[in-house]
């Protein structure tokens, strides 16, 4: 297992939804905390690891509120992924003040097309200990990990308020 599975598919997803629920939520909501909490748990994730697998350093970054209203967020990139699973980046968010409520998105690269071409997908990790589900979403164009905001905006917003057809049934005008 390389040092990016570990670390995604198992400390920070735990980090996340689990020890205890929203663990990550509850630190200090400074950046270098958040951050520099990050890079210690990737050099954890990177011990006993091969060497050829230990792939470099961890880039994180506080997502701005406008992007996901309502929402606190953190954006991982991580090296190149080396094997397939693996994840370019992975998004952490919860609702402001609810650390329970926290989500957690993956960018993984997939296995390449017959043609050499590098895919990737989105995925999401949800519930807790052995009832936590690893969600498969649909393919990306890119490796870019900005997308993951762009696909947790569109699953977390809330639907948007139903029409109301006829309306003029209860004595509404439109």
């Amino acid at each position: 297992m390389s040092q990016a599975h570990q670390f995604t598919h198992v400390l920070l997803r735990r980090l996340v939804l689990e020890i205890p629920v929203g663990t990550f939520a509850k630190l200090p909501a400074e950046p270098h905390i958040r951050i520099a909490f990050l890079e210690s748990a990737w050099t954890h994730a990177g011990r006993g690891r091969e060497t050829a697998l230990v792939t470099g350093a961890l880039g994180a970054r506080i997502i701005e509120p406008d992007r996901l209203p309502g929402q606190e967020a953190v954006l991982i990139a991580m090296p190149y992924p080396l094997r397939p699973t693996d994840g370019f980046g992975a998004l952490a968010t919860w609702t402001r003040g609810v650390p329970a409520s926290a989500r957690y998105f993956l960018l993984e690269k997939m296995m390449g097309s017959p043609h050499g071409v590098p895919r990737q997908s989105w995925s999401e990790w949800r519930g807790t200990g052995d009832a936590a589900t690893h969600f498969m979403g649909s393919a990306l164009p890119l490796p870019d990990i900005e997308q993951l905001v762009d696909v947790a905006r569109a699953l977390i917003a809330p639907p948007p308020p139903a029409k109301r057809r006829f309306g003029w049934l209860f004595g509404a005008r439109s």
